[in-house]
């Protein structure tokens, strides 16, 4: 008896394991992956609306904003080049958003509630260079970064099939510095930066026709 006993012991063992990894391929699997319907390709992306980015007691709107990459294959990570303009920062209009030649590197992590995509995403930057946000008085800079909570992906189900990526992400770290007197927020270094905002995403082949990306 006890020998079955051990039999069955060691075999409940390897059933735990198994279902480990299965579970544990599933949640992979779960991920998702940037497809397009050939390779390579390009993206463009628009705004749904204002752009918003907090910091140091202070507001950043942009009424533009374009997203623009490239793909050669499935991947759980995408870069995108962003661009900004028709912004106000800090009460002050003419604002400038400045990339530098920074970028915005997006991880896929997993399924969230309705059906998105959760990702987090790293601010990539050439050595030397850091994101700047100028609204004389106020000057904002951002250095790379990595890892940054809050951004999710959905698909639209259309036909070409687009993606939306909905920026609510949190822990964005910088530097405020005042230009002259008339800046009234506090100077120094923040971690509590947000960032929100929706933009849609579409895709084109090699030969520039529409084609559908989607995450799957």
């Amino acid at each position: 008896m006890n020998r079955n006993l051990k039999v069955l012991g060691l075999a409940l063992v390897a059933a735990l394991a198994m279902t480990a990894l299965v579970a544990s391929a599933a949640q992979a699997n779960n991920e998702g992956k940037f497809t397009a319907t050939s390779y390579p390709g390009t993206l463009h992306g628009e705004d749904t609306g204002t752009h918003v980015f907090t910091a140091a007691g202070g507001t950043v709107n942009c009424t533009n904003a374009t997203f623009t990459g490239s793909f050669t294959e499935a991947s759980k990570t995408q870069t995108i080049t962003p661009e900004y303009s028709g912004c106000t920062a800090f009460g002050f209009i003419g604002a400038t958003v400045t990339m530098n030649g920074c970028d915005y590197l997006f991880h896929l992590t997993g399924t969230g509630a309705g059906g998105a995509y959760n990702s987090t995403v790293d601010l990539v930057c050439p050595a030397g260079k850091e994101i700047t946000i100028d609204a004389v008085p106020c000057m904002i800079s951002l250095p790379g970064q990595t890892g940054l909570p809050g951004s999710t992906f959905t698909n639209s189900g259309g036909t070409p099939s687009d993606v939306t990526n909905h920026a609510n992400v949190t822990g964005i770290t910088g530097v405020l510095k005042k230009e002259n007197a008339l800046c009234f927020f506090t100077a120094g270094h923040f971690t509590n930066g947000t960032y929100k905002g929706s933009t849609t995403v579409t895709g084109k082949n090699a030969g520039g026709a529409a084609q559908s990306i989607d995450i799957g």
